[in-house]
């Protein structure tokens, strides 16, 4: 576990654990949508070569308390990275990797309401379709190998939205991720196993519209 997440974590059960608000349980508008651009930055061994990438996502969520909520989510994050080097046989070699991913995400939030500024913490699960794809060049000759993987996940996340009217919002939110793919090349006819650990933290700037 990396330092940037364990400080989401301790913060996160901060969130959960704050006191109810005084502002009642029923919510006048308890459905959302939320549009969410930013960034992802992968901080796992395997990606440490790896840049930050675009990170977007679309939530739908529904407040079954003032203080609780559910939302559900599809996304993107894409990250690469380019290598270059010499081999004694082979001569001058290049590399250009890449890293995308759709998650559909669902998440539980406790929220810390006031009057115009909403706090929240979340912690959820996901279905992560991540694709590979690997671009090498060995003197004159390139080779191109891509592979996907499916796989499960958690997250923690903070933000807080900012009521511009009774129905529209914009907010920031910050989440850490642990989910682990796996991609399965052939390189000159030789199998190899590529581990891809997608860890890592998003952080988004966020526009909402509730009714």
């Amino acid at each position: 576990m990396t330092r940037k997440s364990l400080i989401i974590l301790p913060l996160s059960i901060l969130i959960f654990f704050m006191p109810f608000s005084a502002i009642g349980g029923v919510v006048d508008n308890p459905n959302y949508f939320t549009l969410k651009g930013g960034i992802y930055s992968p901080q796992s061994n395997d990606l440490e070569e790896f840049d930050t990438g675009f990170n977007g996502e679309l939530s739908f969520g529904y407040y079954f308390h003032r203080n609780f909520a559910l939302e559900i989510g599809v996304g993107y994050f894409q990250t690469q990275a380019s290598f270059i080097g010499f081999d004694p046989i082979l001569g001058v070699w290049s590399e250009e990797d890449k890293i995308t991913t759709v998650p559909l995400t669902l998440t539980a939030k406790g929220v810390y309401p006031t009057q115009y500024v909403d706090v929240f913490g979340g912690a959820g699960i996901g279905l992560y379709f991540v694709s590979g794809e690997s671009d090498l060049l060995i003197g004159a000759f390139p080779f191109s190998f891509d592979d996907s993987d499916t796989v499960f996940g958690f997250h923690l996340g903070l933000g807080a939205n900012f009521s511009i009217t009774e129905n529209v919002f914009f907010g920031i939110e910050g989440k850490y991720l642990w989910a682990g793919a796996k991609f399965e090349e052939d390189i000159l006819g030789i199998p190899v196993d590529l581990d891809a650990d997608l860890d890592g933290y998003t952080v988004t700037a966020n526009i909402g519209f509730r009714f």
